[in-house]
């Protein structure tokens, strides 16, 4: 089975394994986040959901980091990515 929409694209169905190659199948929810085949990446980058202009959101599938902290207070989320800026500038500022 691929990516496919049903009853006026309010269903969607895919492959929730991928096989890549052997005889072991993964999980696609369980593999990196930047692998290709990771499921949000194979839904957002599907010609099926773009065609209809449809997200994985749109499914309720967010990616794993936006799931990892929905719902969080906004001082949080500011506390993270304020956080994530400075060590960012520090590995830029290390790698000159």
């Amino acid at each position: 089975m691929s990516i496919k929409l049903e009853r006026n694209n309010t269903e969607l169905h895919y492959d929730k394994y991928v096989n890549k190659g052997g005889m072991m199948s993964y999980l696609r929810s369980a593999l990196p986040l930047n692998d290709p085949d990771q499921l949000y990446n194979y839904l957002k980058n599907s010609s099926v959901l773009q065609e209809a202009n449809l997200t994985p959101e749109h499914f309720g599938i967010y990616h794993p980091v936006a799931e990892r902290f929905k719902g969080k207070p906004e001082e949080e989320l500011l506390s993270v990515i304020t956080d994530l800026i400075i060590e960012n500038e520090n590995l830029q500022r290390n790698q000159s």
